[in-house]
């Protein structure tokens, strides 16, 4: 009771507080605090259209959050946020052209190549 001891997570691994070295104390109860080894993700990679938003720590476990912003003209495929998982990141973030409907007399058309006549969408040939 009352020794404190440094311990280090295998290699992938990080504890709570996401450094390699972690002190913890032996108490009446046991070690506080008690020791967990969380899976690491590496940071997300660059985002083609976009930016991924996170504090300058790079660092992550499973269960942080990043989010994302899209360029000007595209938009999330998923959602904006991104979670560390056993895997990797899910969803994994990315970012849509968005495409504009422009009508033209009783027609419309997209910067896309889609068409609206009518009720129905026509795909480009």
């Amino acid at each position: 009771e009352g020794q404190t001891i440094s311990f280090r997570c295998k290699h992938g691994f990080l504890p709570e507080n996401k450094k390699y070295w972690y002190r913890i104390r032996c108490t009446k109860l046991g070690w506080d605090p008690e020791p967990k080894c969380f899976r690491q993700c590496t940071p997300p990679k660059p985002l083609p259209h976009g930016e991924v938003i996170y504090d300058s720590e790079n660092n992550f476990i499973e269960g942080d959050n990043v989010s994302f912003r899209c360029d000007a003209g595209y938009l999330p495929e998923n959602q904006a946020t991104a979670t560390c998982t056993k895997n990797d990141w899910s969803p994994t973030p990315s970012c849509s052209y968005m495409c504009k409907l422009y009508l033209i007399t009783d027609q419309y058309t997209s910067d896309c190549g889609y068409s609206l006549s009518d009720s129905a969408l026509n795909k480009p040939h």
